[in-house]
């Protein structure tokens, strides 16, 4: 039985790398069909179907994964992501958080710095700049990434972004105060 499943997810990357995306899908609703509590199914799932950038129903099953008990950081890294795609960056955040909380509580900093990263994207997109300035605090000098829909973004990138707003919020503010002569 145990070989089957690795066979099973195996033929899915497969088919997922050679971008035989429907075909990957049908093999892993069958995966899931015959282990419906195993985790895996679901990440490859939403790995498909970010790819396929049907968001929402990649969103539903990360989800899913997340009733089903995953306490994987990528897992929340990747819904995160996809939330921020969709415009939801309030769920965004919530989802990069708990990442980083569980790189924390397990001690494993893979996507520390992602989910640092990809929480800081989604708080300039909030308009929350102080915030986004203060997760990437906790990334190195020449850290970037790649985000669906933006390309390769820089800590610097966000940093700029976000000392900008701040400056335009400042001098917005500044500029409606009278003098009390």
């Amino acid at each position: 039985m145990n070989n089957k499943k690795t066979i099973s997810i195996k033929e899915v990357v497969k088919l997922t790398r050679l971008k035989k995306y429907d075909d990957a899908l049908v093999l892993v609703d069958e995966f899931i069909a015959c282990f419906p509590l195993d985790v895996n199914g679901y990440r490859e799932k939403v790995a498909v179907l970010s790819l396929m950038k049907k968001y929402q129903q990649s969103a539903l099953f990360s989800e899913k994964l997340i009733v089903l008990g995953t306490n994987e950081p990528c897992d929340f890294y990747n819904l995160s992501q996809t939330y921020c795609v969709m415009g939801d960056n309030e769920a965004a955040v919530k989802y990069a958080k708990r990442g980083i909380d569980l790189c924390i509580e397990h001690n494993v900093f893979y996507y520390f710095k992602a989910c640092q990263m990809q929480k800081a994207l989604a708080l300039v997109n909030l308009g929350h700049y102080q915030e986004a300035l203060t997760a990437c605090s906790y990334l190195e000098a020449e850290y970037d990434t790649y985000f669906v829909g933006k390309g390769m973004v820089s800590k610097e990138d966000l940093e700029q972004q976000c000392h900008a707003n701040l400056n335009r919020q400042s001098k917005r503010q500044t500029s409606w105060r009278f003098d009390e002569d």
